[in-house]
Order: structure tokens, then C-alpha cells, then sequence
């Protein structure tokens, strides 16, 4: 992991364990509920944003070479990673007493441990195997050859790379995300609606 990486990490685990302090702290049970459909919005929203726009248009654009689309997408998929694991976290201490009944945050977060631990590693060895055989190093300057330099060292201790069908299978389980997300927020969102009701009922 890259220091900048570590730095985005800090960054929103502070922020995103200071929000559920303050929820779990200060809020009632409804607001704790809105405070999840919240956290699984901006989760959507992340996804949206960089899965199924940034990706797909970046590689449209006929100026970027692709060794350095792979290059830029496996530095861009490695911080979605980890801003997605604050956000489970945080939706996860937002729901400690309902976790093991919560099927759909077990989903997703079953689903993100998968991409964390191997998918997306295995993705940026084929995108920096791929970057060393497609660049031209004789085209290359200063830091762009220090970098292929050290690329080409790293690719060189691969024993061998990853199929490529586990980028199917990445799609695949962002997919299933773009659909459990929202259902997960609108399921918060009525039950939420649902005590709201009760109450002013009661009353």
C-alpha cells in the first residue's frame, strides 16, 4: 500500500468512525436507521461514480494509451477499495446489534472482502503485466522509465498472472452492489418511516 493510500485510509476512518460515534451516541434508534441509508448512498454513489463511469469512459478517450489507463485504474480501484471498507465499517457499527440477521450487509461486505483481499490485486498484477509488455521504454523519460523500470523488475517475480476472468467477475459483484445498495437504503429508509408513523399515531 502506497503512503497516499494509507493517508486516504486514515482520513476516512477518522471521519467515518467519528460519524458513527456521533449516531450511536447521540442519535435515537430512527436516526441510527436514516444514518445507514445515508452511509449505503454515498457507498452507491462511489460505486457509480467510479465502477461504472470513470472506467468505462476513461478507456473510450482515444488520447490515453491503455499501459497507463491499467496503470491509473488500478491506483483509482485500489482507493475505491479502501474508501468502500470505511464504509462498511462504518454502516457495520451502525448496525451492531442486527449484523447477523442483516443478510444484505453480509452480502456486500462478504462481496468487498473478496475484492480487497483478492480480486483487485490479482487485477493490478495483470494491469502492471500488461503496462510492461504493451509500453515502449525507449518512449519513455525521467520518471516514466524509473517507473517501468521498477514495474518490469516487479513483473518479473510474477510466477504467473491471474486469469482474466476474474475482471467478469469484479463487474459482476459491482453489479450485485448497484442493486443491494439501494434496496438496503430504502429498506432503512421504511422501517425508519415505518417507527416515524407508529409514533405520530401513538400520539
Amino acid at each position: 500500500m502506497e503512503p497516499q493510500e494509507i493517508v486516504l485510509g486514515a482520513i476516512y476512518a477518522v471521519v467515518g468512525g467519528t460519524f458513527s460515534y456521533l449516531v450511536n451516541t447521540r442519535a435515537n434508534k430512527d436516526g441510527i436507521v436514516v444514518a445507514r441509508a445515508i452511509v449505503a448512498v454515498l457507498w452507491l454513489g462511489f460505486v457509480l461514480a467510479i465502477s461504472w463511469m470513470e472506467a468505462p469512459v476513461k478507456f473510450r478517450s482515444p488520447l490515453l494509451e491503455k499501459p497507463v489507463g491499467f496503470d491509473v485504474g488500478a491506483r483509482v480501484f485500489r482507493g475505491l477499495n479502501i474508501i468502500e471498507v470505511m464504509l462498511a465499517m462504518t454502516l457495520a457499527s451502525l448496525s451492531l446489534d442486527s449484523i447477523p440477521s442483516d443478510v444484505i450487509l453480509v452480502c456486500l461486505s462478504s462481496m468487498l472482502a473478496i475484492q480487497v483481499l483478492f480480486l483487485t490485486p490479482s487485477l493490478v498484477r495483470i494491469g502492471k503485466a500488461r503496462a510492461v509488455k504493451d509500453l515502449d521504454r525507449e518512449s519513455l523519460k525521467g520518471k516514466a522509465r524509473e517507473y517501468y523500470d521498477e514495474l518490469q523488475k516487479e513483473v518479473r517475480t510474477f510466477k504467473s498472472l491471474p486469469p482474466r476472468s476474474l475482471h467478469a467477475l469484479y463487474v459482476l459483484m459491482e453489479l450485485v452492489k448497484v442493486i443491494l445498495l439501494p434496496m438496503y437504503a430504502f429498506q432503512n429508509l421504511s422501517d425508519a418511516s415505518g417507527a416515524f408513523s407508529c409514533t405520530n399515531r401513538g400520539g
